[in-house]
């Protein structure tokens, strides 16, 4: 493993239990903001959200050189640059968000609002 990986491993552990992952989870009541299906741990209905940074962090890692300070600022965001949505594997919503991220970089127009 590179250690780029590594150090953005760790990183990302730190921000799972971060107080501004905790405050926007709660601030949308753990419901995704994309579909509006709440977080259920319920036997035979588990649906699980995660959090997602609405702006790319990855730009700051694809220089030859990562800016480490950029990245981490923008990891431990307000949770203004959040927002709840399904988790991968119970969801289309967190790679419908990275898809409009994708095209917003192109140069496309912004397919949604922050509406927060």
């Amino acid at each position: 493993m590179k250690k780029k990986s590594r150090i953005r491993s760790a990183l990302r552990s730190v921000w799972l239990t971060s107080r501004e992952r905790a405050e926007a989870l709660k601030r949308d009541k753990y419901t995704c903001q994309v579909c509006g299906k709440k977080q259920s741990m319920a036997k035979g209905r588990v649906h699980k959200v995660s959090v997602h940074h609405i702006h790319d962090l990855r730009g700051h890692l694809d220089k030859e050189i990562p800016d480490w300070t950029g990245y981490i600022n923008a990891l431990f965001c307000s949770p203004n640059g959040l927002k709840t949505v399904c988790n991968p594997k119970f969801g289309n919503c967190h790679k419908l968000e990275h898809d409009k991220m994708k095209i917003e970089a192109k140069g496309g127009t912004r397919l949604r609002e922050f509406n927060r």
